[in-house]
């Protein structure tokens, strides 16, 4: 993973929190608009989503390079998303909350943001 990825993933932290908090039916018409390093690091958060995995576990199940993975864990740690790294070769990020609709906006609240 390069540094403007690295900066990216840390800049764009608060985004992937908000959509982490999202309820799987609006991940899913959103996800295909993502750019694909937010997919990566997405596929990352869901990989350790359940439980405590190693890298090489991660990297198996989201086809990444296992210090691609790595790099990407840090990064979201950086970010400010809840990972939980154990020892040098766990790491974990519990869903937790619950998951939230986007707020549906009326006609006249849109033309108020414009």
């Amino acid at each position: 993973m390069n540094e403007d990825t690295k900066a990216y993933i840390k800049e764009c932290g608060p985004s992937i929190r908000k959509y982490w908090e999202l309820h799987p039916e609006e991940q899913e018409w959103l996800y295909p608009l993502l750019q694909k390093r937010l997919r990566t690091a997405i596929a990352v958060l869901e990989a350790i989503s359940d439980r405590p995995r190693t890298y090489s576990e991660i990297a198996k199940i989201t086809g990444l390079s296992e210090n691609t993975v790595k790099q990407l864990t840090y990064a979201l740690g950086e970010a400010g998303i809840g990972i939980q790294i154990f020892s040098e070769d766990r790491a974990y990020c519990p869903m937790g909350g619950r998951k939230r609709n986007l707020k549906k906006l009326d006609e006249s609240s849109v033309q108020s943001i414009e």
